[in-house]
């Protein structure tokens, strides 16, 4: 389970490795945009957990709460 923390940690990696490549004018910067990438991709892992978890709680939270003959007309 994605916590903000973890979330937050890896927004700010993904925001140094930018900002390192921004601030790279020479040399090789192949190794560079693949941590971008990969930060990239571990923030949006972690967001898109995260989100998941939340959406899947709130439907169940929903269902709790939802008359019986509601949940029965929408199977």
């Amino acid at each position: 389970m994605a916590t903000h923390d973890d979330i937050d940690t890896a927004l700010e990696a993904w925001r140094v490795a930018e900002r390192r490549r921004a601030r790279t004018f020479v040399g090789d910067t192949t190794s560079l945009n693949r941590e971008v990438e990969q930060r990239r991709e571990e923030y949006e892992r972690l967001s898109t957990e995260h989100i998941v978890e939340w959406m899947t709680g709130f439907d169940a939270a929903e269902a709790r709460r939802a008359p019986a003959h509601w949940t029965t007309a929408r199977r």
